[in-house]
């Protein structure tokens, strides 16, 4: 580095030591993965100037195609480990669809002299299966816990002569021998205890194992691990073991494996390497603790490449073991019936199991197109049927028309009784029967498949989520708001779970707390349309009516109108009848393109005063599932709940609000 190369930047209480890749707050090490440390160097070095995502994008992934979604994380992350929400400062400013701007004031510390850093490292002891050393006998053990519990109360007998002085002398060396044995044996065995205490986490991240080597066929390699190690460890009543759809995010390898426990907030993390050599294939894993960095349990695998099913076997089972030594036979056993010993049909199902958790139309349709095909090359490959309906059920609740409505029905339902006929232990097929019996009225039956999902897999966000939806539209506000809470907490960094939070809680008309959530949501993929408009209808609950439309603004014309309803929600709220009005004519120009719901119409016209035309349009609105809930619950409506003809509305469709 030049003496005109800045080696160090200074902000507030933070110094960046760029040469070193280490962020300091009073001295203190602040711990950030590489990529949000870039992150921030990046920034902090065009400070004052906004830094276009395209560029950001190009300068932390130069040789990889990533989702816009990856670097909003990264800001996500870096404002969090800034301590932003904590100490209301703002350090980084986001210019929406344009980039980001570091703000705060900033010292350059340029030179060769550099502050000295003193870091400590705990020693990490590894556990493993061996057996402990000899210990002292049983029997020895007690008779020398007796005797020193007697004391020593008789006199002194006479110096004994000869043999006796020998046989004497033995005994003696035997009760020295004894008196060190037994101390250090109870010793190993506390330590042997507590080490047994601190290996069993409660909650457990499978990261996708990091690739060594080329990319394409070894990066699904790496998510195809990960994926089998959860789906065997999940059979075990504990640890709890966070889905797959979890942890994906981190499938670019390049996370920090405490960082991403602490993110995910679970007890610990298993982490590996998966690299193909020839015909072998090569693991190494290893089970951190995210209190203290410790390894609990580490193992190295070498298989044959056509034999990785019995590798995953193997992993699975040493590390069941070490998590809970006392297995029931049932979750020793490997889940061979889920799976497949077909290497195409399985490199097929990895292929899937990597588009469908992108979410995205595009992935999902390629999805369905590999899932089908693992289920062609094994037809009793449980999972891939499981895959399979799960995509055609997302086809449905996103209105992605990527096959058509009735044909995605008739095909969820029959990959799902599929899946469910080869393996009942399938909690995600279970979650996808829970949303056929609902779609079919049968809202008792869908709660059993949730409950039931629930207790294949607790760790499961998005079954938290789906159930907790169930329950709003049942006239179960609270429960299902715990429920949230609960997908929330086991998938903190996810934008699903964080949108799907702050619209519970602005069902719960606890508006400040939604305006949190509804912005973490955004911080983490603003490209979710839907996160802006929950966003949008919390700032007009607390009056915020300019902030609300601003919020909508600029979404694309795509989305123009939804764009409208909010706006002429916000007016009519606002009193500002002449904009509203403005924009529920254009809106109704549109009404026979379909471009407007009679719900919208009805929350409008409550804004407006107008009460005829909202309950005429009330009274049109399709009772679809999560609509009951916005009927019940939602402050849009608030206008029309004072009227007697909305009791008369909620007794004839049998809608009742739980604080009713």
């Amino acid at each position: 580095m030049s003496p005109q190369t800045p080696h160090a930047y200074e902000f507030d209480r933070f110094r960046l030591d760029a040469s070193e890749r280490l962020l300091l707050r009073d001295g203190q090490v602040v711990p950030l993965t590489p990529k949000v440390f870039d992150t921030l160097l990046a920034l902090v070095e065009r400070s004052g100037h906004v830094v276009g995502k395209e560029e950001l994008m190009r300068r932390l992934w130069p040789d990889s195609f990533v989702e816009e979604s990856s670097l909003s994380q990264n800001i996500f992350l870096l404002r969090r480990a800034l301590g932003e929400a904590a100490s209301g400062r703002q350090y980084i400013e986001t210019l929406p669809r344009r980039g980001y701007r570091f703000v705060a004031d900033l010292r350059e510390v340029r030179g060769t002299d550099s502050e000295e850093v003193l870091r400590e490292q705990a020693g990490t002891q590894i556990l493993t299966g061996e057996e402990s050393p000899q210990a002292p006998d049983a029997q020895a053990i007690q008779d020398a816990d007796a005797a020193a519990d007697a004391g020593d109360a008789s006199p002194p007998a006479p110096p004994p002569s000869g043999g006796r002085r020998l046989k004497l002398y033995a005994s003696l060396a035997c009760a020295v021998l004894l008196a060190i044995a037994v101390p250090a044996y109870r010793s190993r065995q506390r330590a042997r205890d507590k080490a047994s205490a601190g290996l069993r986490p409660k909650t457990v991240a499978v990261l996708p194992f990091k690739t060594l080597g080329a990319g394409g066929e070894s990066e699904l390699l790496g998510l195809g691990m990960a994926d089998a190690l959860i789906n065997r460890l999940s059979r075990m009543k504990e640890p709890a073991v966070l889905s797959t759809g979890s942890v994906f995010r981190y499938a670019a390898g390049d996370a920090d494996a405490l960082d991403a426990g602490r993110e995910m907030g679970v007890d610990a993390v298993l982490e590996g390497t998966v690299q193909r050599s020839g015909e072998r294939v090569r693991v190494t894993a290893r089970l951190v603790s995210v209190r203290d960095g410790g390894t609990l349990w580490a193992g190295k695998f070498d298989e044959q490449s056509s034999n990785i099913f019995a590798l995953q076997d193997s992993i699975s089972e040493q590390l069941a073991r070490a998590l809970t030594p006392r297995l029931t036979a049932d979750e020793r056993a490997p889940v061979a019936r889920s799976g497949t010993r077909d290497t195409e049909a399985y490199q097929a199902y990895l292929t899937g199991l990597y588009f469908s958790n992108r979410r995205s139309k595009d992935g999902i349709a390629k999805a369905i197109e590999h899932y089908r095909r693992a289920a062609e090359l094994d037809p009793s490959y449980a999972l891939a049927y499981a895959g399979l309906a799960d995509c055609y059920n997302l086809n449905l609740f996103n209105g992605y028309h990527i096959v058509p409505s009735q044909e995605a029905r008739e095909r969820r339902l029959e990959a799902t009784r599929k899946a469910l006929g080869l393996d009942d232990t399938l909690a995600e097929a279970h979650m996808v029967m829970a949303a056929i019996n609902y779609e079919q009225g049968d809202a008792a039956g869908a709660e059993r498949e949730y409950l039931r999902t629930l207790e294949l897999s607790p760790s499961h966000a998005i079954a938290h989520v789906r159930y907790a939806h169930l329950l709003a539209d049942s006239s179960r506000l609270e429960e299902s708001l715990r429920e949230m809470r609960r997908a929330q907490e086991l998938d903190p960094v996810s934008p699903i779970t964080n949108g799907a939070l702050a619209y519970t809680l602005l069902l719960s008309r606890r508006y400040d707390e939604s305006v949190e959530y509804a912005r973490r949501a955004i911080e983490l993929n603003p490209e979710l349309a839907d996160l802006h408009f929950t966003l949008g209808e919390a700032y007009i609950e607390k009056g915020m009516y300019d902030e609300a439309v601003a919020e909508v603004s600029g979404l694309g014309d795509g989305r123009r109108a939804s764009f409208l309803q909010l706006s002429a929600l916000a007016y009519g709220r606002a009193g500002r009848r002449a904009e509203a009005a403005e924009a529920l004519a254009e809106l109704r120009r549109s009404l026979d393109g379909g471009l407007i719901s009679h719900y919208n119409l009805a929350v409008i016209y409550g804004a407006l005063g107008e009460m005829d035309k909202a309950f005429e349009s009330l009274e049109r609105v399709r009772l679809a599932p999560t609509v009951r809930a916005m009927i019940m619950y939602s402050p849009d409506l608030d206008p029309l709940r004072a009227d007697p003809r909305f009791a008369d509305y909620l007794r004839r469709h049998d809608l009742k609000n739980s604080d009713d």
